[in-house]
């Protein structure tokens, strides 16, 4: 392998693999400003293919981009849900990655900061959004 550890993954011979994978945004809101980085529905997967997965978005995910791409996410939220109680917010959330799921566009950064999203508290997505939302 000439010096990588690992594998890069592949579309035609990976495909079992790549039809599992479900990109999850994880959002760290302990700080004063939120932090988030690329994931994945890690339960899916052994812990070799795991190890496979970890390397393959550390090599080629253009962290700059991804991150730009998450707070275009995070906005375009934050305008869906707006008018809504914060109890409403998962609900339009989910929906809304149904939607980008049944248009076959749920493998990308939107659809992982959508899963991500659904996966933080009331009180954490409150504190990702509502600054979104005052602006």
């Amino acid at each position: 392998m000439n010096g990588v550890g690992y594998q890069l993954l592949h579309p035609m011979f990976d495909n079992v693999i790549l039809g599992k994978l479900k990109l999850v945004t994880r959002f760290d809101t302990a700080g004063s400003v939120t932090q988030f980085e690329l994931g994945f529905n890690e339960s899916a997967f052994s812990v070799p293919e795991q190890r496979r997965i970890s390397a393959h978005i550390k090599m080629c995910v253009d962290a700059r981009a991804f991150k730009l791409a998450t707070q275009v996410q995070i906005s375009t939220v934050a305008v869906r849900v707006a008018a809504k109680k914060l109890v409403d917010w998962k609900p339009v959330i989910q929906t809304e990655l149904e939607i980008m799921e049944s248009a076959n566009q749920g493998y990308g950064w939107a659809a992982s900061c959508l899963r991500g999203l659904l996966e933080v508290s009331e009180i954490q997505l409150s504190s990702i959004l509502t600054p979104k939302i005052l602006k």
